[in-house]
């Protein structure tokens, strides 16, 4: 088994160098940003790591990151969707300790209404939320 020795840090701010010229050529400047931030912060933690491979583990967690954030936005999304319904429904009203026990009690499911479980655990967060901060319940 060979042992790889560890780029020298010039040449690791070198790749980075022509890497991040080469970026700003095909994204935009705030992106470049982050990319190039996130490279060093692998590096920092990592490096023994080949400019590559920290590279490499910099856009994985960005694109995880991305990935997530779609999936919150979706999630939000499927939320907002399902409000009118819920108000129409009176399944948000105070009378409930929880909307899962509202849909409950109307034999009515997280499907039904188009959101999923992990959807109705933060529909109730936002309700709860909401409460503690207006004394009311989340307005449609």
């Amino acid at each position: 088994m060979t042992t790889r020795t560890p780029p020298l840090p010039d040449d690791f701010d070198n790749e980075l160098a022509v890497f991040t010229r080469n970026i700003r050529a095909v994204l935009p400047e705030g992106d470049c940003q982050i990319l190039v931030s996130r490279i060093r912060a692998v590096h920092a933690d990592w490096p023994d790591l080949t400019f590559s491979d920290a590279a490499d583990m910099a856009r994985a967690s960005l694109h995880g990151e991305r990935k997530q954030r779609a999936q919150e936005v979706a999630a939000f999304e499927r939320i907002q969707a399902s409000v009118p319904r819920l108000r129409r429904l009176g399944l948000l009203h105070p009378d409930h300790a929880t909307v899962a026990d509202a849909l409950a009690a109307n034999s009515i499911t997280w499907q039904d209404i188009g959101l999923t479980e992990a959807d109705g655990v933060l529909l109730q967060q936002m309700v709860n939320k909401s409460d503690r901060e207006h004394g009311a319940t989340i307005e449609a």
